[in-house]
Formats: C-alpha cells, structure tokens, sequence
C-alpha cells in the first residue's frame, strides 16, 4: 500500500541533493527540476550565525509562483554567534541525545510531494547580514510526473 507522498514502487530513484551555500545573509533555495517529483526524505543544513544579537526562527517552505502552499517552522531559536546542524525529518531526537545544544531535529512528513518548477526553501526570520548557511543536503526519492 502506498502512503500519503510515497512514490509508486519501482518509480523513482532516492539521491541526496548539494545545494549550494548562498551568500551571507541570505536563505539557500533549491527548484525542483522541470517534469519530476521530489518526496522529501529529510532535509539538513548548517547555519552559522554572527555576532549580532538577533534571534533567528528557522523555517523551510514550500512555494510555487511566489506563494508559499507548505511550511515547518523550528521550535526551537537561534541565537548570536553559534552554529547548529538543522535536520528535518521524519523522526525527532530526544532531548537527552548528546549534540542536542549543537543540533535542532524537526519533524518534517517523511515524502513529503514538491513537484516540478516548485521551490524549496530556507525562510529565517531575523537572518542577519553576517549570517551562513553550509551543508545544505537533500534526501529525496525522485520521480517523473505523470
């Protein structure tokens, strides 16, 4: 039986997507590729933020054409002048698990659909200019449309 945002068996083919660091101060985003599904899997990615006092909330959304259809936000904040592995996924960690100061487990619906021309994107409220986004990665299983 095939669950909410599973690919048909034998369609599609798992990968982990690189997405490339942006710039300082700016969110990373990735399109999904023309004629293809990506149901999400997991999604991680490193942000090291700068010396201003800020606190950042970060989110990954889902758009299509500017409008924003899918959306889930961290629990948890993000202050000055630290680094934490963001990891969206299908499973949380407790809170005894040992890199819990330096990693940020979300829940995320594990194959989750984002089809074709539509974009996947970090949204951080308070991102500041010194702000840095690395180790951007995808876990996706990728199908064709159709």
């Amino acid at each position: 039986m095939i669950g909410p945002g599973q690919a048909p068996p034998g369609r599609g083919s798992t990968k982990i997507i690189t997405v490339p660091a942006p710039a300082l101060g700016a969110d990373w985003q990735v399109t999904v590729p023309t004629g293809t599904v990506w149901y999400i899997n997991s999604i991680l990615c490193v942000l090291t933020t700068d010396t201003t006092v800020a606190t950042r909330r970060f989110s990954i959304a889902c758009s299509e054409a500017g409008v924003v259809y899918f959306r889930v936000s961290q629990g948890t904040t993000q202050p000055a002048s630290i680094t934490r592995t963001h990891i969206f996924g299908a499973t949380t960690f407790p809170a005894t698990w040992p890199l819990a100061d330096s990693v940020i487990a979300q829940w995320w619906p594990f194959g989750y659909p984002v089809r074709g021309d539509h974009i996947i994107a970090a949204d951080t409220v308070s991102l500041q200019a010194g702000d840095q986004y690395s180790t951007i990665r995808l876990n996706v299983t990728e199908a064709m449309e159709g």
